[in-house]
């Protein structure tokens, strides 16, 4: 730790030698200032805000105490700032711009030139409002009067708008006598716009119309702050907030003095916990070519080694190095055979000394796959050469071309992961070089399926021995895009990709480092597409941690820019760790160190390029007391709990007991969220969240939801070929033809096939890709494809690639549209060059700016594009050249052309054109900008702009004018292309000369006159034309509508008709719904001889409704000697309906009608007879099938036991069974009721001779002893008899049901049932269960017998069934 003491007292002392420094200079330049003013005061203006006019102090006498303002509150209306149209000159010592009212309009373009005449003069620009679609939508701001001045500038996105802004964003200033401000914006979103302030010599100000942030006072225009301020526009208190009550207030070093344990500016960060601090600042140096952003580095013996970078405009040093611990940069001086030109996007690593380049964009826009080498000592640079290796498994092979990829050194393997490719697109593919023996191996990777990126981030894990790659920019489709906030690991030893929780933010051109199990991710670029973008930053300054133990995300502690001193929201910044590297007591196997000091921040882009250094110093974790704390606080590093001491540890080792490393549930993920958001089955098999496959999609732990009979995957064998492989996210032809198992559809997708088990089963042979955007040389053949034309780079990118080919908006116009295409002569590939090389001079941004202004032909057109100029020829008449240049003249002494461009000061127009716009083609009236009528040279319009009728051609600024050649068919056409405007129907071609046979019209010969002849009708003077009819078909009607859009020039339809029955006449008739010509006429020919002339029928009628009959007995139908008819309609408008037919059928005949009629009606009435008999027969037929079926079901019912209780019937005389005189007792069964007597003599029982059983109880005799033989006691209950069934089945469709019940059967005249019966049958009936119901049974008591009995007959015995 006394290394990590040393580098912050380091820094300590640099913060306070600056700030003295600092302080020394203000009062130099104050004493200067003043000696200056005193010798030599310039004048002082005062300026009226309304009328935007200032008149010198002097001038003003006695009213010199009045204020001046630069800043006027409230701002001026909108009709008085100058809005976005053309070029705009402003030269008024201070102003407003604006983009209007409202948001911007698309497709704009407009730029304002605001100069100043006074020498060595400072413009400031004050951002009031900024608020542009993200990425697309630019303002340029550039340090001289043109687009070739270096840019100061490329502003996007939500910079301040409402109480939102990005810290000192806000102030540009330039150093020149003009600043020059382009804004495009493209065919898509408009936001608010912006609000603009500009100032000449004034000192800064702030959004609240404040000089010196109201803490200053004003020298020239330079702020001199007050005591406890700082800054270039006094915007920083020297102790912010106080020193938050943590510190004091050193006015002596302007700055605070942190007590114990605090850090920063403000004294507001704990250092327990990890805190930010900002070590060197742009002011240090002045050196311009330090800002920088997209490079790389890595740190190595406490030095910080920067290679490469995006200067915008300015060409960098390629290798600089930064002195942690001294806090200073230096510029190194390389040698070597061959040295690499400056790049960005590329990615550098350092092992043993050596730092190894890869990739990235060059100079002059080509993407590289050279590998360089750097020896740290010797300062020597030596391309490697790849060793010779075996046949590639894949038709990709390393090394590919990439740029925004990363690498990761493990071992002595380097792993280059994604990037893009111009030709392939995004890579999803993971390469692998070995520096000791120099190969280069596109690994066959398993497991998910990882979507490749660009600008993503990747970092190693020393502990669980895997890569991490997280964000990026990737595509979605041949044409869709977006940002991810995935994060994967790689497995280096086994090859194995999975898939990890994401973090929620999306992000791409971030940074990330490894500290001691904790990934620090920190900035980016955070805008996703604009649809669904919710308000997402181009720069950002968040702060997140990836915790590789417990899988989690966390969202640490944003640095404050009040506590660090600087602008921190940022993307495209290099980030890099630093610590005791060589001491390997601290290092793992792979000598990397387990626990880093902290992280370096260097770089970026914010709408300007930054050069400031900005550290983060890790915290401790034996500071934190409790276990929460503990593994909650994240000091920037991972910290466990140790059990048995009960104190808080740096994890060491994933594996070592007796530790808690992750906090409680509150922390965990939505698995289940997570498992359902993925779409393939390999995907889903390899992640930490414990999903499985079911069928169609990945679920949590089980398949659920009604997928209870699919079978849970767990094992990758079991996945489906054909979505087991990547081909569907390789989203370009050439991408998708690099696998052997992958073919590209017309419909732009990847398709795999595989065996029988295919995505897609038609597959076809093998095609031939289009040639790739990026081999696409010129904007015509670019916009035929999905690709997006650059004109002001001249470059050809997939329409998915904007961002990775322009990540800085130095596309300033770009269209997918061939009509906004212009003619350009820029050097072509050569062959065999690399895919995606140029080969153009070292400013082709420039070269491309110059060629554009040639395709202007108008000095409007000139005028739009900010790169050029309008230089007139002096001859009063409108024309003249656009040449690229500026408000000053046009441009000289670029790209060393032999010859400067040369334009006298008077014809130099860059704002505004000539009064006088004639294109060359008349003058203007003397005093007017109007063009003397009429035009020469067959032109017309108020300058003379277009070509007359009848002649095409692009007579501005001079040119010409010819006629329009139609082949008779047409008079007019395109007053630019020369495309005839056909005026008869079925005429197509540029020139009318061929027929529209796809819609029926074939060739033929038109006979036209000039006159007629009045007395026979018949043409006096005829000539021949090749014209075209419409073949009509005999016995049709054929209705032409001629109403639609590109009717509106058809004047004339031709028809034509061949009768073919020679036995009857030929039927014409015709019709038109407005004015229109009508002539008819007729030709004939034998077969093998000429056709005779044609002879015209009728010339010159009004066609309304025409109809007429030709006999046959005049004209030859159908034989040897054929004759055609023709049918011409002309001298009509659009819209029209034409309704024309021929036809040839007999005379109806009334008898054989009515005979033909009866006929068919009583054949009709027959039919519907016979058709008749025919149902009812097969009516019959399907009952006797339904009866059969039901008696077969009633057949087929199984049998079963039925136990049955027998009850007497009413009306039926019942035997009683009596005793004997011996007392021997009888019993008689008498359905179901038994009286038995009583054993002994004593009692005379008496025969009860009759008893009926409809409740009627037997009465006592007149004797007592009778008396109580029978008592009342012994009448028992009887059920009313109602029949009952013994069984109810019911059918199959359950509407009806057998029903089974036992019948009695007859006796016939006996009174018992016959011998040799049962008496007894078992019936069974079909019966419907709506209707039937089942009733409950009545109980009643019987009725009591009479006293006197009747006389009864023996009753009969009963058998049983």
């Amino acid at each position: 730790m006394e290394l990590q003491s040393s580098f912050i007292s380091a820094v300590e002392f640099y913060k306070y030698r600056r700030k003295s420094i600092r302080t020394a200079l203000y009062l130099v330049c104050f004493a200067l200032l003043i000696t200056i003013q005193t010798t030599n005061a310039e004048e002082v203006y005062q300026c009226d805000n309304h009328t935007q006019t200032c008149i010198s102090e002097s001038e003003l006498g006695e009213q010199s105490d009045q204020q001046l303002f630069n800043l006027p509150s409230p701002l001026p209306t909108w009709a008085e700032i100058p809005q976005c149209r053309g070029k705009i000159m402003l030269n008024r010592p201070f102003g407003f711009l604006s983009d209007g009212p409202g948001n911007y309009s698309l497709d704009t373009k407009c730029a304002w030139i605001v100069q100043s005449s006074a020498p060595n003069a400072t413009i400031s620009l004050q951002l009031i409002e900024f608020a542009t679609e993200c990425s697309w939508d630019h303002l340029y701001v550039y340090n001289g009067d043109s687009v070739f001045a270096p840019l100061l500038a490329v502003y996007s996105g939500l910079t301040i708008y409402g109480t939102y802004k990005v810290e000192e964003l806000n102030q540009v200033t330039s150093t020149s006598n003009t600043i020059l401000l382009y804004f495009y914006s493209d065919l898509a979103y408009n936001m608010s716009g912006f609000n603009i302030s500009y100032s000449i010599n004034s000192c800064p100000f702030n959004e609240e119309g404040k000089r010196c942030s109201g803490h200053g006072v004003c020298i020239g225009s330079a702020c001199t702050c007050d005591a406890d301020f700082h800054g270039h526009s006094c915007q920083y208190a020297v102790c912010p907030n106080n020193c938050s009550k943590h510190g004091s207030c050193n006015m002596e070093t302007h700055s605070c003095v942190c007590d114990e344990g605090w850090s920063g500016l403000d004294c507001n960060q704990t250092r327990d916990r990890g805190f930010w601090t900002s070590v060197w600042e742009f002011n240090a140096t002045r050196d311009e070519r330090l800002a920088r952003t997209q490079s790389s580095g890595s740190v190595w013996k406490g030095v910080l080694w920067v290679v490469g970078g995006h200067g915008l405009d300015l060409k960098l040093p390629l290798t600089m190095a930064f002195n942690i611990s001294g806090n200073d940069w230096t510029r190194v001086e390389t040698n070597g055979l061959f040295i690499p030109t400056l790049r960005h996007g590329h990615s550098t690593l350092i092992h043993e000394g050596i730092l190894y380049m890869y990739g990235g964009v060059t100079h002059d826009g080509a993407v590289s796959s050279q590998l360089w080498s750097l020896d740290l000592s010797t300062k020597e640079w030596i391309l490697v050469a790849p060793s010779k290796t075996k046949e590639c498994q894949h038709r990709l092979c390393g090394p590919v071309a990439t740029t925004g990829h990363s690498a990761v050194l493990v071992k002595d393997k380097m792993y280059v992961i994604f990037g893009y490719n111009p030709v392939f697109g995004y890579l999803n593919i993971m390469q692998e070089y070995s520096i000791d023996s120099r190969q280069w191996t596109v690994v066959s990777t398993v497991g998910a399926l990882v979507q490749g990126s660009y600008g993503h981030s990747s970092v190693w894990d020393p502990l669980t021995k895997r890569i991490y790659v997280y964000g990026g920019y990737q595509s979605e489709s041949s044409s869709a895009y977006g940002l991810t906030d995935a994060l994967h690991s790689y497995d280096p030893a086994h090859r194995v990709w999975r898939v990890h929780p994401s973090s929620g933010s999306y992000r791409y051109l971030h940074t990330a480092i490894m500290s001691g199990g904790l990934m620090l991710v920190y900035g980016g670029n955070t805008h996703n597409e604009t649809a669904i973008s919710n308000g997402a930053k181009c720069y950002s300054s968040d702060f997140i941690a990836y915790d590789t133990v417990c899988d989690t995300w966390f969202k640490l502690n944003q640095p404050a820019p009040t506590s660090v001193g600087g602008d921190l929201s940022r993307y495209g910044h290099l980030a890099a760790s630093f610590g005791p590297s060589s001491d390997l007591n601290d290092s793992d196997e792979y000598h990397q160190p387990l626990l880093p000091y902290g992280m370096l921040i260097f770089g970026g882009f914010d709408g300007r390029l930054k050069s400031d250094v900005l550290v983060y110093i890790v915290g401790v974790c034996t500071s934190l007391a409790t276990k929460e704390q503990c593994l909650t606080a994240m000091p920037g590093v991972k910290c466990v709990w140790n059990k048995a001491a009960k104190k808080c540890e740096p994890l060491a080792s994933i594996s070592k007991e007796g530790y808690e490393k992750c906090p409680g549930l509150g922390y965990s993920i939505n698995a289940t969220l997570q498992c359902g958001s993925i779409s393939s089955c390999p995907t889903c098999l390899h992640t930490t969240f414990n999903c499985v496959w079911c069928g169609h999609n990945c679920q949590y732990a089980k398949c659920t939801e009604g997928l209870t009979h699919t079978k849970a995957i767990t094992s990758l064998e079991h996945c489906q070929v054909a979505v087991a492989n990547t081909c569907r996210l390789l989203h370009s032809c050439s991408a998708c033809h690099t696998e052997p198992h992958c073919h590209w559809e017309p419909d732009a997708r990847c398709y795999s096939y595989m065996g029988n088990r295919t995505e897609k089963v038609d597959v076809k042979e093998d095609q031939v890709c289009d040639a790739a955007c990026s081999l696409r040389t010129n904007c015509k053949n670019c916009t035929q494809g999905p690709c997006l034309w650059c004109s002001n780079q001249n470059r050809c990118v997939d329409k998915n690639a904007y961002i990775p080919s322009f990540p800085y908006g130095l596309c300033t116009e770009w269209t997918t549209h061939e009509n906004k295409c212009r003619d350009l002569d820029f050097p072509q590939l050569e062959e065999g060059s690399p895919a995606g090389q140029r080969n153009v001079p070292l400013g082709a941004s420039v070269y491309t700016k110059m060629t554009t202004c040639k395709s202007h032909r108008s000095c409007s057109d000139c005028q739009e594009d900010p790169a050029c100029g309008w230089c007139d020829d002096g001859s009063n008449r409108g024309t003249g050249t656009c040449m690229p240049g500026g408000f000053s003249g046009p441009v000289t002494n670029v790209l060393n052309l032999s010859t400067d461009l040369v334009c006298p000061a008077q014809q130099w127009f860059f704002t505004s054109c000539p009064p006088c716009q004639c294109n060359g083609h008349s003058t203007c009236i003397e005093g007017t900008q109007k063009c003397n009528q009429p035009c020469l040279h067959l032109t017309e319009g108020p300058h003379c702009e277009t070509c007359t009728p009848g002649y095409f051609g692009n007579p501005v600024n001079g040119g010409t004018c010819s006629p329009c050649q139609c082949s008779g068919h047409g008079t007019q056409c395109h007053p630019l292309t020369g495309r005839c405007f056909c005026t008869t129907k079925g005429v197509v071609g540029d020139h009318c000369e061929r027929c529209d046979l796809a819609n029926h019209y074939s060739p033929g010969l038109l006979t036209m006159t000039s006159h007629t002849n009045s007395n026979s009708g018949v043409p006096a003077n005829w000539t021949v034309l090749p014209t075209c009819y419409y073949d009509l078909q005999l016995d049709f009607q054929f209705t032409f509508n001629l109403s639609k859009k590109e009717d509106r020039h058809i004047k004339q339809i031709n028809f034509r008709n061949i009768p073919l029955k020679p036995d009857l006449d030929l039927e014409f008739s015709v019709q038109c719904s407005t004015l229109a010509k009508l002539n008819i006429s007729v030709r004939s020919a034998k077969v093998d001889e000429d056709i005779d002339e044609e002879k015209f029928i009728l010339v010159n009628y009004n066609c309304t409704t025409f109809k007429s009959r030709f006999q046959r007995n005049e004209y030859h139908f159908g034989s040897e000697e054929n004759t055609t008819f023709y049918v011409y309609v002309y001298d009509f408008r659009s819209p029209i309906q034409i309704t024309v037919s021929f036809s040839q059928h007999p005379k109806l005949e009334l008898q054989q009608f009515f005979i033909t009629f009866s006929a068919c009606f009583i054949s009709l009435l027959m039919m519907a007879a016979i058709l008749w008999k025919i149902k009812q027969k097969y009516d019959m037929y399907r009952r006797r099938q339904r009866l059969f079926v039901e008696m077969e079901q009633m057949a087929s019912r199984p049998f079963s036991h039925v136990l049955v209780e027998l009850q007497v019937p009413p009306n039926f005389p019942c035997r009683v069974s009596v005793a004997n005189n011996r007392g021997t007792p009888a019993e008689s069964r008498n359905q179901g009721v038994t009286v038995m007597g009583t054993q002994g003599g004593s009692i005379n029982q008496r025969i009860i001779e009759t008893s009926l059983c409809n409740n009627v109880t037997p009465a006592p005799s007149s004797s007592s002893t009778h008396s109580t033989a029978i008592s009342s006691n012994a009448v028992r209950r009887r059920r009313r008899f109602r029949p009952s069934p013994i069984a109810l089945e019911p059918c199959v469709d359950q509407k009806a049901a057998v029903l089974s019940l036992l019948i009695r059967l007859p006796n016939g005249t006996l009174p018992y049932t016959p011998p040799g019966q049962s008496g007894l049958a078992i019936a069974s009936t079909l019966v419907s269960l709506g209707s039937y119901s089942s009733r409950k049974n009545n109980v009643s008591e019987c009725r009591e017998v009479p006293r006197s009995l009747p006389k009864a007959k023996t009753p009969p015995t009963l058998q049983s069934a």
